[in-house]
Order: C-alpha cells, then structure tokens, then sequence
C-alpha cells in the first residue's frame, strides 16, 4: 500500500497512474500477492498452495477484513486525490483569470470587441465570481435590454462584434435566438452586427449601437420583392446643415456601380438616347446642347464611355471595379436607364449612418490606399446593409450648391475624416476618384430633400478671453517636468527614405509609460529640425498606419509621432466619452505634447529649437 499512495504523490504526473483503473489494479495485484505469501506460509513454505493439496480455500469471513481494508484505503487514496486535483485546478484557474483573462478582457474591450469580451468574462466569473480585478471589468461588458421584433416573427437573429467582419459562414457568428427575444448579451457602447434570418425571406444585415435600452423593429421581405443587388433602408430622419428631413423607406444599391454594371448602359445605346438625359447641360456657366454634352464624354479613345476606359470598354480585369471618370450628369443618366435615381443627401446620409455612432468602419474601409479595389472587398459596413459607402470612391448625390453638385463620403486617396464631410465640384467634372450608387423610391421622396443645399457661414469669433483666464487655462495643463528616462524598443530601417525609432519615456501623469514614433530623413544630417505630427489614427499600430507625410521626410526633416493617450497602441479610445472623459483626455493631449519634447531635447541629433506642428 505504502508503494501504491508514494506512486500517487509523484511530484511528475508521468510517473503517477494513468487511471483510477490503473490505481485499483495495482491494490488488487498487491492484494493477491499478499494473499499467495500467506498460502505460502500456511503450507510450510513449500510454495505449493493448500487449496492444491485438497484443503478449502481460504474463509470469506477471514478475506473480508482485508478487502474491507483495502477499499477504504482506496477510497482515502482516491478521494485525497481528486481533493487535491480540484484544489491545484481551483488554484490555476484563479490564476488564469488574473494573469491572463483580465487582460485579455480589457483589451479586447479597448479593441471595441465587447462581445468577445463579454463571452471571456462570463467564462471567467465561474472560475473567480469574487475576483476583483474581474468586478472592475464588469461594467464594460454590461449590457442594457435590448429586444428583437420581426414582421412576420419567427426569424433567427444571429451578432458578432463588428470588427470581427463575420462572413456568409454562420459558424462565425452567436446565435442569440428566435424572435420575439429579448436580451442582454449586447454589451453597450459596443459596435456590432446583427443578421436575421427566416426561411423565404432575404436576410437582414444591420449594425447597432446600443447605449441604453433599444427595441429593435423589423420588417421581413419576401425574398422574391427584393430588387437584384439592393437593400432596404428604413424609413428615418437624415439631416444637411441643421435641417432635419423625414424619410420614407427606399431601396438602395449594396455596392458602388461597377465597371460591369455601367457597360450595359453602353451597350444599350445609352450615350445615343436622349430620353434618359433628364437634366439641361451646363459648362462654364454656359448652357450645352445635348449633341454637345455627348461630345464631353468620351473614353481616352474618344469613344462613348467614362474617361478611364478605352475602346469604349473598361481595362481587362476591373469589371468588379466601381465605375469612376463619370460626371454627375453620366450617373443621373445611367440612373435613368436602371429604372432608378440617384439619391439624395439627405437618402445618402440616412443610409450611411449618421450621427456617427459607427466610426468603426473606418478601419475597414478603403481609405489611404494605392486605388479603387473591387466592390465588397472591404468589410466596412454600413447600418443597413450597404458597403463602400465610406471610401473607396467618393459618390454623386442629387443635390445642387448653386452650378456645383454634391458628391459624398471619401475616396481610396483620401483621409478617412473625408467619410463625414460634404465636398461639391462642376458636375461635368469626371475625376477617377468619384464614382456612384443608385437608389429605387416605393414612395416619393419629401420636396424640401431635393432643393439646393448651401453652406451656412461659420459664427463670428467669440471674445477672447482675458490673461488671468488664459492663465487657469495654461495651469491646467501645467506639468512637473522629471528627467527623462528613454528606451528605444524598436527599429524599422527598411525604407529607402527613412529610419523609424520607437521610443517609450515616462508619461507626465498616472505614472505610465508613453511612446513615441520618430521618422529620420536618410537624405540629410544632424541636427534634424523635427516635425510633431497630431492625427486621429483609426489604427492601433504605426505599422499599419499608411504613412502620408513621406514628404517632409523628402525635404531632409525628421518626424515625430507622439503617441497621444487614445491614440495608436494607447488606443483607441471608446467611441462615446463622458464629459468628465473628455476633460481628462483634453489635459492629456497638451501633457503628452510637452513631454515628447522634452524628450526631443534629450538627443544631439535633434535642432529642439526648430520644431513644427502638423495637425
């Protein structure tokens, strides 16, 4: 027995039993051993067993004691085993959810993946349910009522966090239930994904934000009303310099018109018939014929067709494309020939979703890039269903700004800021960069949506204020200055043009760390004259950052990108902040200025008399 229990207590779990089975057949191997020994002595050492020589076996009443003794010794061996097994899994699981959970959790919620989140947390609360470090997450993963209705009911609804761009694949995707459901497994301020699902009729894929307790209403279509390539977007209110309009329902385009798309306008004589060229012709102030509009809009060969293509066709292998070098007046036309309408600002922004609670479609977008990629490509969602909406190219919308019209929500080559601001130019204008989508009305559109729109002027300066509050201002964002103590903890030095440092020093608050990423120019020497450069990142890494400021690298000046609290790999922040949250992160932003440049101060190879500001 002594040799069974020492077994069992090896400290390598390789040289303990494999089993509970394993454990019982040693016991019983002993037990028989010890069993044949005494035989053995029974019948004077002969070795021969008594029962061999004709005499009974041995009495149950005589075996009983030891079996019973050999059971309960098990039953202690085996029950301080598992004891010990639950308390070193107890005890590891504990530690689990404090050295890894609990990190993993709070990053996943500044990653805005609160659903994830949520789902690691709730695993984790039944390991530690009084863990601390766990209770102070419990708030970010909280989530308000929020209840599904469908017309008819029935549907499957299905959510993933919208940063995790599930696809067609359901596996990816957490089934929340059948509707009518309610539920609290959304966390708020979190960004998500909803898809809902019934047999005949087309699925729905919308995106929320839920803040407090939100009902969510749908309305199924039969799969067989759904015009090819469109999605519904409800009725709602969208607003254009402070004037708010009421929508109906409509159908919009899912994607971007494609290359493919508008060679069907051309094919089918679109550019020979006048009757779907709605709109009288303007140049220069001047009024067109429309043998003379068609003569403006010529391919590169001088054939009937947008200004990128050739041969009256687009370039091998971009038919997914979207459709650029269009005018205004080629969108409305090839509108026309669809059996649909170009939408209008106010149908646009509905559908694009404002105010702009889904900042998180900008990382998924097409902003910054090399071109146009192919329609879908990106996962950047709108609410209702739509996608390229944000970049890739800009859009036309109906609207007028005096000879101008309007055109919408970025392109490839842009900031994606550009997402949010109006932009308007000659409608004969055919740039690569702006393309189309088209809507199709059930009901006809309010009047006041369709009007001229014009900038409202910005008000008049306020007063400046006087040097003793200037002063409370500047105390503000005062700061005690320490040595500072840098660390180079990477070096980029691939590029032809530039060497990157990644440096951390010690923030002026909190006692943390901050980091900074400094660019020098390859093509001067030392001392620098450094510019600091302040950008809304929609990025958490500087390597994914595509990097538009190559040219003051080119002029022989080094840059320098402080890592602003929220920002980069101290962000992103979470996408609504409290009042108190917005003061904080305000008196942030100065301090974390001030110590990057005392730490430019600290390098030789640094002119800190000479410095800019790029914001």
């Amino acid at each position: 027995l002594i040799a069974v229990v020492q077994k069992l207590l090896r400290k390598n779990p390789d040289e303990r039993y494999s089993s509970a089975e394993a454990v019982l057949a040693a016991l019983a191997a002993e037990a028989a051993s010890e069993g044949a020994g005494q035989d053995r002595a029974d019948s004077g050492g002969s070795g021969v067993l008594r029962r061999d020589l004709g005499a009974p076996p041995p009495s149950k009443s005589l075996m009983a004691p030891r079996t019973a003794a050999i059971a309960a010794v098990l039953v202690v061996v085996l029950g301080a085993g598992a004891f010990g097994i639950r308390e070193y899994l107890r005890g590891s699981r504990i530690r689990w959810v404090e050295k890894e959970a609990v990190p993993a959790i709070a990053r996943l919620i500044n990653e805005n993946r609160r659903l994830a989140a949520r789902k690691l947390y709730d695993q984790a609360q039944q390991y530690a349910p009084a863990s601390p470090a766990l209770f102070a997450l419990a708030e970010g993963v909280a989530g308000p009522p929020v209840s599904f209705q469908t017309s008819p009911t029935g549907a499957r609804v299905y959510i993933s966090d919208y940063t995790a761009a599930a696809g067609d694949d359901l596996a990816q995707w957490q089934l929340l239930g059948r509707t009518p459901l309610e539920t609290s497994q959304m966390p708020r301020w979190g960004y998500y994904r909803v898809r809902t699902l019934k047999e005949g009729f087309a699925p729905l894929n919308q995106s929320y934000f839920p803040v407090g307790e939100l009902s969510v209403q749908l309305t199924l279509q039969p799969a067989t009303s759904v015009p090819q390539g469109m999605v519904w977007i409800p009725a709602g209110a969208a607003e254009a310099f402070d004037q708010w309009v009421d929508l109906p329902g409509f159908w919009m385009d899912t994607y971007e018109v494609t290359n493919r798309e508008f060679r069907k306008f051309v094919d089918g004589g679109g550019y020979q018939k006048p009757e779907y060229w709605k709109q009288p012709f303007v140049k220069d102030g001047k009024p067109l014929s429309w043998q003379q509009a068609m003569e403006e809009f010529r391919d590169a060969t001088r054939r009937p067709g947008p200004a990128s293509w050739q041969f009256g066709t687009y370039p091998e292998g971009t038919a997914a494309m979207p459709v650029g070098g269009v005018s205004w007046y080629e969108a409305a036309a090839y509108a026309e020939f669809a059996g649909k309408s170009l939408p209008t600002w106010f149908e646009w922004r509905l559908a694009a979703g404002f105010p702009v609670y889904n900042s998180e479609i900008l990382p998924l977008s097409n902003f910054g890039g090399k071109g146009p990629t192919e329609a879908g490509a990106h996962r950047g969602m709108a609410p209702f269903g739509t996608y390229d909406m944000a970049g890739n190219l800009s859009e036309w919308v109906a609207n007028a700004n005096g000879g101008q019209r309007y055109f919408l929500g970025g392109s490839w080559d842009e900031e994606p800021y550009q997402f949010h601001n109006p932009n308007t130019k000659d409608p004969m204008a055919r740039t690569a960069t702006t393309g189309f989508r088209c809507i199709r009305r059930v009901t006809a559109p309010p009047p006041e949506s369709l009007r001229p729109l014009t900038f409202k002027a910005p008000p008049e300066r306020g007063r400046p204020v006087d040097d003793r509050t200037f002063q409370i201002f500047s105390d503000l964002q005062a700061y005690d200055k320490t040595p500072i103590v840098a660390k180079v903890e990477q070096v980029e030095d691939s590029s032809p043009y530039w060497r990157r440092e990644t440096v951390t020093f010690p923030a002026a608050y909190g006692g943390e760390r901050m980091m900074a990423h400094l660019f020098l120019p390859r093509n001067s020497v030392p001392p620098y004259q450094v510019v600091v450069v302040f950008c809304a990142f929609t990025t958490t890494r500087i390597q994914d950052f595509e990097f538009p400021y190559q040219f003051f690298l080119r002029a022989g000046r080094a840059v320098i990108f402080p890592v602003f609290s929220g920002t980069l790999e101290r962000g992103p922040s979470p996408l609504v902040l409290t009042a108190n949250q917005e003061r904080e992160r305000a008196l942030r932003s100065p301090k974390d200025l001030g110590q990057t440049i005392d730490y430019l101060e600290t390098r030789p190879d640094i002119d800190a008399q000479r410095l800019g500001f790029y914001g």
